[in-house]
């Protein structure tokens, strides 16, 4: 699939660390953080969690040589969670303590339902150690606003609608009821929370959340990912609000490319005409 990567560069900075660390120079370059994530998920192999932590290495290493402002977020399963919760709270511990070392902000990503309340577990440790640490939470779960609360006020949050298809008796399912959720979510921050980040590109939500900033005045940061609505991101920054760029990298792009090609059906349509082109 290789000859797909150049189109994919729309939304993944490469397939080496080394690109993922330029793609966040450029970020840094127009005034946006960055937050590199090397891709992949749901791993059974150790070799597959010793190579994920060698890259996490190269990047923290490298965020820090390049004086960077930049965070890497992190999937649990990708530091072991699905074989065994210790083992990647092993591994979780080495990523915190080198984070810790070079001043590197730490982000969990949050993935679907059988992995969720063991990263929350995992969360509050690492964060009791690291308070720069950080997790994702999902709006179209219907656990979300109990997960919220139970974690307030000292909890980093990074609100998100949510990728993964759930079973409908644990999820919303229809996208207005998955904006109500956000809503509340996001109102519930902006009371409770001290810091968090509204990772959306809805300009509804943005909306409610740049009213609700007037109000409460929180520390607020906005994150959209590479190469969706590059004007918003603009916006946002010359508005004075931190925006950041979510940069995924590495090797297992393809699941990720695809995804953004079903998110947003012009997108294929725009891929086609480049093979009609060359």
């Amino acid at each position: 699939m290789d000859f797909l990567l150049p189109l994919a560069r729309q939304w993944v900075a490469g397939n080496t660390s080394d690109e993922g660390l330029r793609r966040a120079r450029v970020a840094n370059g127009r005034g946006l953080g960055a937050i590199l994530n090397f891709l992949g998920e749901h791993y059974t192999r150790r070799e597959s969690v010793e190579a994920t932590l060698r890259e996490y290495r190269a990047i923290i290493a490298g965020i820090d040589a390049h004086g960077l402002d930049a965070a890497i977020s992190i999937k649990p399963t990708q530091l072991g969670l699905g074989m065994d919760e210790d083992y990647c709270r092993e591994n979780l511990e080495e990523m915190r303590e080198r984070c810790q070392a070079q001043g590197v902000f730490l982000w969990l990503d949050m993935e679907d339902t059988p992995y969720t309340s063991a990263t929350l577990r995992i969360y509050e440790e690492t964060s009791r150690e690291y308070a720069e640490t950080g997790v994702a939470l999902q709006a179209n779960l219907h656990r979300a606003v109990d997960d919220l609360r139970a974690m307030m006020p000292n909890a980093i949050i990074r609100l998100v609608k949510g990728a993964y298809r759930e079973d409908s008796r644990i999820s919303y399912r229809r996208k207005t009821d998955i904006d109500e959720n956000y809503r509340v979510l996001m109102r519930i921050l902006f009371e409770e929370g001290r810091r968090f980040a509204l990772a959306t590109h809805d300009d509804a939500m943005i909306q409610e959340g740049l009213t609700l900033q007037e109000e409460y005045q929180r520390t607020l940061e906005f994150q959209t990912l590479m190469g969706v609505r590059d004007p918003l991101k603009r916006e946002l920054r010359t508005r004075g609000l931190r925006t950041l760029e979510y940069i995924p990298y590495g090797p297992h792009w393809f699941a990720y490319f695809t995804r953004r090609l079903r998110e947003r059906p012009r997108n294929a349509i725009l891929m086609m005409r480049s093979f009609v082109r060359s």
